[in-house]
């Protein structure tokens, strides 16, 4: 029951050699987006205000990466040179061809260093482009600096204080979580072995589960690659709210079966604590690790009887699309993915 979107931002940092723009400058009241209409965290400008670009930063056990994508107008320019300032302190020169890294033909750029997962390191950047653009056998040159959108750059200056040109450096706090990718959820009707496992197809509402109500149960099973090696144990996934609004059937139907608030029984109780998302909430499944495997433990049976058996839902399921949310523990102290949402829709196939 899972769909997960994970997201890991860096940054990076620009400066800039002059303050001035040379032969042919970029004209302000043109093909311009200033820096507060742009979403991104990390935007890349030429002549100070000329969106050009992104740059993503991201940390894994074995190095920081660094990526640029020149999604803006360049306005016919091309990338002459790159100047990338990278450290554990700041920069103490403000010229970017004394800078020590560069980017590579696809504007990419790996530093190998070994990191902990969770671990916040603070690292230090800067990054300037020189671009150039022939005309009429004429070379015109622009530069461009990355400019955090947030503000938190800092402008160079010279020795006696005084700002250094319009570029900038900053300091970055760079984090490595569990990410979960390519992920596979497949369902059996019967778990005698051989067990014939059939994959769920993934929509824009989530996977898809079409199902009869003359089947007892469906069995789900997950697949995945992660980023980091989680640590051996349940991941518990809970039932996002259900608006009793847009899905009165939902609770309609568990009413009838006996789960509701005060409600008595065996199992009932245990399950009104499923569906209600209130503090009390109990998993409706569990992500299970166990020496590098992964399987899809049932949240009622586990909470009811104490019994790990695979993840199963009933035949007669109110149609709908849910959610479920949760995390996965890397192995590591401090090593907690963000929060996971996943959805699956379910839909009556009778």
């Amino acid at each position: 029951m899972i769909t997960g979107s994970f997201l890991v931002s860096g940054a990076l940092l620009n400066s800039c050699k002059k303050d001035e723009m040379r032969e042919n400058p970029v004209n302000a009241g043109e093909q311009q987006l200033l820096k507060d209409e742009t979403t991104c965290a990390l935007p890349l400008y030429m002549g100070q205000t000329h969106y050009i670009g992104c740059v993503d930063i991201y940390i894994d056990a074995m190095g920081v990466y660094l990526s640029l994508n020149l999604d803006g107008d360049l306005m016919g320019y091309e990338v002459a040179e790159s100047h990338l300032y990278y450290g554990t302190a700041a920069p103490t020169m403000w010229q970017p061809g004394q800078f020590p890294y560069y980017l590579d033909e696809n504007l990419t750029w790996m530093h190998a260093e070994e990191f902990d997962c969770g671990v916040i390191y603070n690292r230090w950047f800067a990054l300037h482009l020189q671009l150039e653009k022939v005309v009429d056998g004429v070379i015109y040159e622009e530069s461009a600096w990355l400019l955090p959108a947030d503000g938190s750059g800092m402008p160079f200056k010279n020795n006696k204080g005084k700002p250094v040109g319009w570029g900038q450096y900053f300091m970055l706090e760079l984090q490595y979580l569990p990410e979960m990718s390519n992920l596979q959820l497949f369902y059996t009707l019967d778990l005698q072995e051989p067990i014939t496992w059939t994959e769920l197809t993934y929509g824009e509402s989530g996977y898809l589960l079409c199902y009869n109500e003359s089947v007892d149960y469906y069995y789900l099973d997950a697949d995945f690659e992660i980023s980091v090696p989680l640590a051996d144990g349940l991941n518990a996934f809970y039932l996002d709210p259900v608006d009793p609004v847009e899905n009165p059937q939902f609770w309609t139907d568990w009413y009838n079966k006996g789960v509701f608030e005060g409600c008595t029984g065996t199992w009932q109780p245990v399950m009104w604590e499923i569906i209600n998302a209130d503090g009390s909430q109990l998993p409706m499944f569990y992500v299970k690790v166990l020496d590098g495997e992964y399987s899809l433990i049932d949240g009622l049976m586990y909470a009811w009887l104490g019994m790990q058996v695979t993840l199963q839902i009933n035949g007669d399921y109110t149609p709908g699309t849910y959610g479920f949310s949760g995390t996965l523990l890397g192995d590591g102290e401090f090593c907690e993915s963000d929060l996971m949402t996943i959805y699956l829709t379910m839909t009556n196939c009778n």
